[in-house]
């Protein structure tokens, strides 16, 4: 069984916990604050365009991860179909406080994912490079974390 197969579908049932269905974040936060999100979220007719924009990219990972399974798909991809519904999400956050939360669900998927890859590398159903790719999404989500807890609380 392809090792990367086997290292996505046992963290594919973190992401549900994640994101609603089986999802991660755009590396460089272009998500505008949900500061700024807050009046556009009154805007009826844009809510329910960004609703169906979480929906669309939900989609769109599952058939990333359904190509994934039949070797027709990269890890990679499926990271950057997570990211999209990450950005999505975050796009309909209506207060700083909801991206912190967002975030910080983001960072304890992705150190759930990290410690996955560590024990994949240990029997040998991954590669350290792969291990690097998981430390290197943590840390992304870590400092996104930071920098939104620091917008809600500048020092």
């Amino acid at each position: 069984m392809n090792k990367h197969l086997i290292l996505f579908v046992s963290i594919i049932a973190m992401l549900g916990t994640f994101c609603g269905c089986s999802k991660r974040e755009n590396q460089t936060s272009t998500t505008p604050s949900p500061a700024t999100n807050t009046v556009a979220i009154l805007d009826p007719e844009l809510k329910r365009n960004l609703e169906e924009r979480v929906q669309v990219a939900r989609t769109l990972l599952a058939i990333e991860q359904k190509k994934l399974e039949s070797g027709r798909s990269t890890p990679e991809e499926v990271s950057h179909s997570l990211s999209r519904v990450i950005e999505a999400q975050l796009a309909l956050a209506g207060s700083p406080q909801e991206e912190i939360t967002l975030r910080e669900q983001q960072v304890a998927f992705a150190k759930q994912a990290e410690e996955q890859m560590k024990k994949k590398i240990e029997v040998g159903a991954a590669s350290p490079m792969d291990a690097l790719l998981a430390q290197y999404e943590r840390l992304t989500a870590e400092c996104d974390l930071l920098k939104a807890k620091r917008r809600l609380n500048p020092k």
